[in-house]
């Protein structure tokens, strides 16, 4: 197992460092995944909005359930509080994660961004 990682785009050395220093960098980590059904999607919604920092982010899946993404204020996610909160409000997720990322998408974010720039770049030289 290693200890270090280091991405490599065109030659040039991206990111070095920890798998937690490299997950950091996404915008999704550490943030909190919440699956509910489609008729408790308003009270869910208002009870995450109050730990939230920058808002909820919501998706409708294939089957119906609501997905409330959020991004929880200080940047630690208050789990035990959150998992209470929705309890008492009579919300029965179907599921609740932290979501830390993965490392394959580290790679395609500073990967892809560093082709889009340099795309760019060539475009308008």
């Amino acid at each position: 197992m290693c200890t270090r990682a280091v991405i490599i785009n065109r030659g040039r050395v991206v990111a070095d460092g920890t798998a937690d220093q490299l997950l950091a960098r996404l915008p999704e980590h550490n943030t909190l995944l919440v699956s509910v059904n489609a008729n408790q999607a308003t009270a869910a919604r208002s009870v995450l909005q109050r730990f939230a920092a920058d808002g909820l982010a919501e998706s409708l899946a294939a089957d119906g359930r609501h997905e409330l993404r959020l991004s929880c204020r200080g940047g630690s996610v208050p789990l035990a509080a959150i998992t209470q909160a929705l309890q008492e409000a009579g919300v029965a997720a179907r599921s609740i994660e932290v979501d830390r990322g993965r490392l394959d998408e580290v790679f395609r974010l500073l990967t892809t961004d560093a082709e889009t720039a340099d795309a760019r770049e060539t475009r308008h030289a």
